[in-house]
């Protein structure tokens, strides 16, 4: 019969159905139709589409020839791979499988190689998974298109143009072997997608023929038929209306921010447990970002463990004085934190006073004096008709010294913006007083203190400069935490801290230094201007907040229109996420956890990923598996830069990077993410130009400078095209900044999960 393929020889004994037969024919195969929503349905419908009727039973289909071949050893997967896939729908619809022999495919062999037996007979498994890479391939494919009907022959497409675009896993190679011609068979497949579309667009029938039936009956004076249905190409009624929402920090988690404040959270555990000093975070990111919100979520994953400081550096410009605002905002949060207030408050003066003591002594020594010499020179109290008189004059004496007291208080202690001015004035070693003072106050708390400062890009250049310095040499440079091995009492013991993140737009603080200090002549380091100088003297780790994911991007938006959060997963889709979650968290080596969050990409539901790849980034976390990661990075020491902070910041962004990869969904493999590290590290104004232009790895014709210079010079070559780890390639680069995230969340296949 004209438009049928009979397949013969081994692996074959079937006949696949012409296109006009290929729906009908699916339906039949099989006993029991398929009522629930399939795996591949619900993925679908998350996207935006409309699977067809046929999509469940071809999954259903698909799903049994697979559960033949894991039986058969074909394959050692039990999910429908994007061969198994492929080969179904090469069997039940003839239009696809037309299109890929007219393209060069071996049909036969390709069934051969693949261990298929036969399709039309296997037993159906309704409920069948979806291998991670063939819904990554589903995913992606559906990311680009607008939301309409989803065929059979758009899932061949999907599976095609994966295979094409990347050449993970074993089904590339097998196609390429078969001597199949991508551009063609794919050609073909979008014509027939087309074809179908312009015929089901005629308007003989359908909506207009209704509209036009009505006019006729109103014309002839008839009341419409009110039985009619509507059309069912008739689009769903919408609306246009939006409402305002306020553009404060987010208390629903939509973005994933919740899971990096887990992971800082654990990191800081960690730290905070060696007994070390203080600590200093950069969380980087433009304006409107979700800075403040990851603030918030830090804040909930750390109380009430830590003692939490919040500082809004914007609001407190206007103050002016930067080591009072850091220092009454803790006396205040150690004064709330405190289950006896008002104790709280008298050993905070009592701080205040033991600062400056000799001058408080001095005044209160000449204050008495006065009123023992007033007693002495004006009271006789040897005459009871005079005591009445003498007693008022005590008491008003009394009253004066308090009062002066009180005066002498507010002018030698911080109290408020001017007597915290008059302290740093009036003394020899201001700021010496100033640390000492909040020395003692750190150690009124038992908890470690954690600094949350905010809006700080918002601040003038001038503030911007004071603050960080202030916060340098209160915080930073805080005493270190002293622990006495077995000892048992440790309730004098100070906490370990303090600690700070700090939220700003990195290249607005770099600039502000920069500006500022643009009279001074130093010689620059290569690929570290001023600014990036500055920024790696004060903080010990830089944190550039994660990219938005295709999946968190969508749920944002919907949330704004219609004021919901993101739809719950089915039941199925929870228990399967949890089963993967506990595989990660049995999981005792980095590359276990990859694995075991690679199989994420699996689940339709976009909260069920998140979930996943969120217990996977906190595990990569743990003290004992970082441990194991700076082992790894002992292999790239001759790439490092000969100074000791540079390598420790090389080991605190490389564990982050790891981490943030991980949210993001992208598998990134260890040798690049190091040298990325590096340069991330040793030159970080051609980090900033690569993670923008990353084929300038590669072509440097047109780089601008100063990167072009970087580029080629030696000490840079060394690392990205070493010899031994290298190179360093574009797509690599996008894999670890998060570039292709921004794009799709979905587009890189994992090699370490897609065996078939």
């Amino acid at each position: 019969m004209p438009g049928e393929v009979t397949l013969t020889g081994v692996g074959a004994g079937f006949t696949l159905p012409a296109p006009a037969r290929a729906a009908r024919d699916l339906a039949g195969i099989g006993a029991n139709p398929v009522d629930a929503l399939s795996a591949l349905d619900q993925l679908i419908i998350d996207r935006r589409h409309t699977p067809s009727p046929e999509i469940a039973r071809f999954t259903a289909v698909a799903g049994g020839v697979q559960r033949q071949r894991h039986l058969d050893s074909a394959s050692d997967r039990d999910e429908i791979t994007r061969s198994t896939a492929l080969a179904t729908l090469i069997a039940v619809d003839g239009s696809i499988a037309e299109a890929l022999t007219e393209a060069g495919l071996r049909v036969t062999d390709f069934l051969t190689v693949i261990g298929i037996r036969s399709v039309p007979d296997t037993a159906e498994v309704p409920d069948a998974r979806l291998d991670p890479i063939f819904a990554t391939a589903v995913r992606h494919y559906l990311t680009s298109k607008g939301g309409r009907v989803v065929t059979l022959t758009d899932l061949a497409l999907a599976i095609l143009q994966s295979s094409r675009a990347a050449g993970d896993g074993r089904l590339p190679d097998r196609l390429e072997k078969l001597g199949l011609d991508y551009e063609r068979a794919i050609s073909t497949l979008e014509r027939q997608i087309e074809d179908a579309y312009f015929a089901e667009a005629e308007p003989s029938s359908g909506f207009e023929a209704e509209v036009e039936s009505e006019a006729e009956s109103r014309a002839a004076g008839e009341a419409p038929d009110s039985t009619t249905e509507a059309a069912p190409d008739r689009a769903p009624e919408t609306s246009e209306r939006t409402r305002w929402t306020t553009d404060g920090a987010a208390t629903d988690d939509l973005l994933g921010r919740r899971f990096l404040a887990q992971v800082l959270a654990s990191r800081l555990r960690g730290l905070s447990g060696s007994h070390t000093g203080s600590f200093l975070v950069h969380i980087d990111g433009p304006w409107g970002s979700g800075k403040s919100s990851l603030l918030q979520f830090l804040e909930t994953e750390l109380a009430p463990s830590f003692l939490l400081v919040n500082v809004n550096a914007w609001r407190e410009q206007q103050v002016g004085v930067q080591w009072w605002t850091l220092h009454n905002a803790l006396r205040a949060a150690i004064q709330a934190d405190s289950r006896h207030r008002i104790w709280a408050r008298v050993r905070s003066r009592i701080d205040a006073i033991r600062t400056r003591l000799m001058p408080f002594v001095a005044v209160l020594v000449l204050i008495l004096l006065a009123v023992a010499l007033a007693l002495l020179a004006r009271l006789d109290l040897t005459t009871g008709s005079a005591l009445a008189d003498a007693l008022g004059k005590i008491l008003s004496l009394g009253a004066l010294a308090v009062a002066g007291l009180t005066a002498v208080y507010r002018l030698l202690m911080p109290e408020s913006r001017l007597s915290a001015e008059a302290f740093v004035a009036k003394s020899a070693n201001p700021m010496g007083q100033v640390q000492l003072l909040f020395s003692r106050t750190l150690r009124r708390t038992r908890k470690s203190v954690v600094f949350l400062i905010d809006d700080l890009d918002r601040c003038d250049e001038k503030y911007i400069i004071d603050f960080l310095e202030v916060v340098q040499t209160l915080v930073r440079e805080a005493p270190v935490r002293r622990h006495t091995p077995g000892r048992r009492d440790r309730r004098h013991e100070p906490p370990a801290g303090p600690y700070a993140f700090i939220a700003a737009d990195g290249q607005w603080i770099r600039s502000s230094y920069e500006s500022h200090f643009d009279s001074v002549k130093i010689t620059t380091v290569p690929g570290r201007p001023l600014g990036y100088l500055f920024l790696e003297k004060i903080f010990q780790l830089q944190v550039r907040l994660p990219s938005i994911t295709e999946d968190a991007k969508r749920a944002y938006l919907d949330s704004l229109l219609t004021g919901a959060t993101a739809q719950r997963p089915s039941a199925a889709q929870q228990a399967l996420a949890t089963e993967l979650t506990a595989e990660v968290n049995r999981a005792t080596t980095g590359p276990q956890i990859d694995r075991a969050a690679a199989k994420a990409d699996g689940l339709i539901s976009a909260e069920s990923r998140m979930q996943v790849r969120g217990a996977a980034a906190v595990k990569l976390s743990n003290p004992v598996l970082q441990a194991g990661a700076r082992h790894e990075l002992s292999r790239y020491w001759k790439l490092l830069e000969p100074n000791p902070r540079s390598i420790k910041l090389v080991v605190h962004t490389y564990g982050t990077l790891q981490s943030l990869r991980t949210l993001e969904g992208i598998p990134v493999q260890r040798t690049p993410l190091a040298l990325w590290t590096i340069v991330e590290i040793r030159w970080p104004q051609l980090a900033d130009h690569l993670r923008a232009h990353p084929d300038d790895i590669e072509n440097r014709a047109g780089t601008p400078e100063p990167a072009a210079t970087l580029l080629a010079s030696p000490e840079v070559q060394a690392v990205i095209a070493s010899p031994v780890w290298g190179p360093l390639t574009p797509d690599q680069v996008r894999d670890c900044t998060g570039f292709r995230v921004g794009a799709s969340p979905d587009t890189i296949p994992d090699s370490r999960t897609d065996t078939d």
